[in-house]
């Protein structure tokens, strides 16, 4: 239940953070179950679309969400948090970055 709760939040919030993250996000949580692989499948995918991150103008914000994505990697790596812990906390810090990118287009 929490996981599927987690998903839907993840991939609500996801489609308004900016083009082509959604589905990035969605095909890495299909490919990778492991958060790590998922985490390592993202980032790469993401770097490799330019267009993503130098265009769009909350870049700064998804470098920001990939950095922190990795940081919760390490923890789970090195159990410090669990991979549950740590996909909550991504969902919860992507919550924190959408509110910002739309306070950002209210200005």
């Amino acid at each position: 239940m929490k996981r599927s709760i987690l998903a839907a939040m993840l991939f609500a919030l996801a489609s308004c953070s900016g083009p082509g993250l959604s589905e990035y996000q969605k095909s890495c949580e299909t490919q990778h179950q492991k958060f790590s692989m998922m985490v390592e499948c993202l980032q790469l995918t993401v770097k490799d679309d330019w267009k993503l991150l130098s265009h769009y103008k909350n870049s700064d914000l998804v470098r920001l969400y990939l950095l922190h994505a990795e940081n919760l990697s390490r923890k789970v790596l090195n159990r410090k948090i669990t991979a549950g812990e740590a996909r909550v906390k991504l969902a919860e810090f992507y919550v924190q970055l959408k509110i910002t990118s739309d306070q950002r287009e209210t200005k």
